[in-house]
């Protein structure tokens, strides 16, 4: 990749995208929106360097053979730099990336040992954001000593593994998911990944970044439209991707856009922290039991029976520790009087004092979930 020479002549994106489009749609099974967000995440590769914030790329799959690895290919084929991690040591991952700038390919995160997989999850959250995305590391030094440096490990990075739960809070919330399933059988089987020739499409893509550098940087300081579905962080990591998706025409942008809606939190059910899940459960019990206050122990009993809180070992969850986990959402319990308790007064919740807590942390609510009583 290196030794490629940019195209001769200028190009257009919209050309270079529906070539990459094309061969996306012939080697790998998966959804169409997925495609989309392929093919510009291609694209960011190349022009990175001119955003705030370059998304993970995060492909799972729930057991092996859904394509995982022949994405990472496809990738492989396409991207620019492209370093795959399995021939890189803990000990020189960050120094690899920050001299090299590569396209990271990260397969099989679940596989991989654990020491490995905290050097990488490292990588994955300061590599997201331009601004303070540095890893210190203690280097040795040429007279014998020892001495902290810092390595920019900023840059495009795609992972994939079995099981979304592989990926912690933070890297998930700074992520775009994908998940894969297999191919059904009447389905025609792919061409294969290594009869792709990549040359022309990549040159094309060295001379699209390169001509229109500027005019990247300039859009970079426009006012984008977002997507109100998307929170915050969700409209950080689009952000880039839908800056370049304006330089394909019209159709584009509108593919971005309706990825980015179809994908947003697709990962946060999988990564869910304690917190948020006892917040969720809270808004549960609260709108399905219609509740204008509740006592601590059967906020607490109802969250024991949950299944999802169960997979939580040794987790029986007591009034004390419920507050002491709420308290972070800027809830707390006071001691309420409940008529319907025979006048009793006990330590509880107010209903109302969830509120902000639940639009700041949650999706809005969906009468259809199941709730166990």
């Amino acid at each position: 990749m290196k030794s490629l020479e940019p195209w001769p002549e200028s190009v257009e994106l919209k050309d270079i995208l529906a070539d990459l489009l094309a061969c996306n749609q012939r080697h790998i099974y998966q959804k169409e929106d997925y495609m989309f967000v392929d093919v510009m995440y291609v694209v960011m590769t190349y022009t990175y360097q001119h955003f705030e914030f370059c998304p993970i790329m995060y492909i799972t799959s729930p057991v092996p053979g859904c394509g995982k690895t022949t994405n990472l290919d496809w990738f492989k084929k396409y991207c620019k730099q492209p370093r795959l991690s399995g021939n890189i040591s803990a000990s020189s991952l960050f120094r690899t990336v920050d001299e090299e700038k590569p396209t990271m390919l990260i397969d099989e995160l679940d596989t991989i040992n654990d020491e490995m997989r905290r050097e990488i999850g490292n990588l994955l959250n300061n590599g997201y954001q331009k601004e303070g995305g540095g890893v210190m590391r203690v280097e040795n030094t040429d007279n014998g000593g020892r001495e902290p440096k810092s390595f920019d490990v900023y840059g495009p990075k795609i992972v994939s593994c079995i099981g979304a739960g592989s990926f912690s809070d933070a890297t998930a919330s700074r992520s775009i998911h994908k998940r894969m399933g297999r191919r059904p059988k009447d389905r025609g089987r792919p061409f294969r990944i290594s009869r792709i020739d990549s040359a022309d499409v990549c040159r094309k893509l060295f001379r699209w970044a390169k001509d229109n550098k500027e005019m990247i940087e300039k859009r970079c300081c426009m006012d984008l439209p977002i997507p109100e579905k998307l929170t915050d962080r969700e409209a950080d990591m689009w952000e880039g991707l839908f800056i370049l998706s304006g330089f394909a025409g019209q159709v584009w942008e509108e593919r971005m856009y309706n990825a980015a809606i179809a994908l947003t939190g697709s990962c946060k059910d999988d990564t869910i922290s304690m917190q948020e899940l006892i917040l969720q459960h809270c808004q549960n019990y609260i709108l399905f039991k219609k509740k204008e206050r509740i006592t601590s122990e059967d906020f607490a009993n109802y969250i024991n029976r949950q299944s999802d809180w169960k997979e939580y070992p040794s987790q029986n969850l007591t009034p004390h520790k419920l507050a002491s986990l709420l308290r972070d959402f800027g809830v707390f319990p006071k001691v309420i009087h409940f008529p319907e308790k025979g006048g009793k007064k006990y330590r509880g919740y107010e209903a109302s004092s969830f509120e902000d807590a639940f639009q700041s942390y949650l999706s809005p609510y969906d009468p259809s979930e199941t709730v166990t009583a």
